[in-house]
């Protein structure tokens, strides 16, 4: 627990991991690890100064997951000379990751409460109404309609929505990079090293947090991928000395 300042500020974060890893042998090396967490804060709200409000941290990521594996490919171990040379020593190099989404709350597209300020991360505004499951089954969620958006509606003017402050985690970021590489001696100490890199294997798309201020005509929609690196390949020669 972490506090802040304001000793209404509070921060808690617990988690579990666990760690497997293979020493390298017969050419084979791999590590993977796998994190449980939750993060968690509570501070003033900003309408009245005083309730004070427990939430999923804006970095909650309940379930984060990392493999790596490294291979030596065992061609051309029966060979001499030149075949040899050019053929053994290949290693492949693989990461894989995978972590849920990210907390986000729903806020009203205009404020209706006319409290003259907003709940954290209510950028300006305040909360609706909440009337319903804001989940959809995995099968039915795409990037025009991510969750339900029939689950939130305005409240009353002049008075306080009930949705909490975070209601759902976004979508699930994924990625698998491959690189294949070998070195070669060139004379005393220095070596050639050549590699090909593949980023985003697989090209998936990691989608951002879905549009959350109801009355947007965008309400839960997802419109961007953020920083996410779409499939990216490269050739690369290093001179090692």
């Amino acid at each position: 627990t972490v506090f802040a300042a304001d000793d209404r500020v509070r921060t808690w974060y617990d988690a579990l991991q666990l760690v497997f890893q293979r020493r390298l042998n017969g050419g084979l090396s791999f590590n993977t690890h796998y994190q449980l967490a939750h993060a968690q804060q509570t501070q003033p709200l900003n309408w009245d100064g005083l309730t004070v409000e427990r939430t999923d941290a804006p970095r909650d990521i309940r379930h984060a997951w990392v493999g790596q594996i490294n291979y030596v490919l065992p061609w051309g171990e029966s060979l001499t000379g030149f075949g040899r040379g050019v053929l053994t020593g290949w290693q492949v190099n693989a990461i894989a990751n995978y972590q849920t989404g990210e907390p986000f709350g729903v806020t009203n597209l205009a404020a209706r409460a006319n409290t003259g300020g907003a709940p954290p991360g209510g950028q300006g505004t305040d909360r609706p109404n909440l009337v319903g499951d804001p989940e959809l089954p995995a099968n039915q969620r795409t990037v025009a309609r991510w969750f339900n958006t029939d689950a939130f509606q305005q409240q009353p003017l002049f008075t306080l929505g009930n949705s909490p402050a975070t209601v759902m985690h976004g979508p699930p970021q994924r990625r698998i990079d491959l690189s294949v590489f070998k070195e070669f001696a060139a004379g005393g100490s220095t070596r050639l090293q050549v590699r090909y890199e593949v980023y985003n294997l697989t090209n998936i798309a990691n989608f951002q947090n879905p549009n959350s201020q109801l009355g947007s005509p965008a309400f839960g929609s997802i419109s961007s991928t953020g920083n996410s690196t779409p499939r990216q390949m490269q050739f690369a020669a290093r001179l090692l000395f």
